[in-house]
């Protein structure tokens, strides 16, 4: 391992702590916080390791991380055109960076950090930020292989996250869906 690649796996290590304990929070707030905290160390993480593609991209998900927690704070929720700006703009440095096939999956997973980082609750954030560790697992093993450890860790604490903190919400969501009769009742 050369310094940069050490550099990155402690990184990595502060990253991890970061993720799972924001993904342990019920307030959304704190959700955000600990995102934007993770995407700042995520893309020192892939600037090391030359993922530039991924690294372009942090320094707009910083920007979108602190807008929602703008919005957050004033319990407003961040309008439509806005997020879908942040979705397109992701889009165009992902694709204006393109090397490869792992770009692509580059772009799925910021799809994801965008949904999870606007989400209505932190419920509904930790389902996108699975969905989004998932697609980064894929990209890391093509271009960011010490960030692996990192997306898999940050994973299944999510996992343990949903079904710890989310239960209540998963128990009633057949009577949410179909009334209160249950399923198609």
């Amino acid at each position: 391992m050369n310094t940069l690649q050490i550099i990155s796996a402690v990184i990595s290590v502060f990253t991890t702590a970061t993720a799972i304990i924001g993904m342990q929070c019920k307030s959304m707030r704190y959700v955000i916080l600990s995102q934007l905290t993770v995407n700042v160390l995520l893309g020192l993480q892939y600037a090391l390791e030359g993922a530039w593609s991924a690294a372009g991209t942090v320094p707009f998900a910083i920007v979108l991380s602190f807008v929602s927690l703008i919005y957050n704070l004033k319990e407003r929720r961040m309008p439509i055109p806005l997020v879908g700006a942040f979705v397109a703009l992701f889009g165009f440095v992902v694709f204006y960076g393109y090397k490869g096939a792992a770009d692509i999956l580059a772009f799925a997973a910021l799809f994801f950090c965008v949904l999870s980082i606007t989400a209505k609750s932190s419920a509904l954030a930790r389902i996108f930020t699975s969905f989004n560790c998932l697609f980064w697992l894929v990209y890391d093993v093509l271009r960011a292989p010490t960030a692996v450890l990192t997306h898999a860790v940050v994973l299944v604490f999510t996992l343990i996250g949903i079904i710890r903190l989310d239960r209540e919400l998963y128990k009633s969501l057949p009577a949410r869906l179909f009334g209160k009769g249950g399923r198609g009742k």
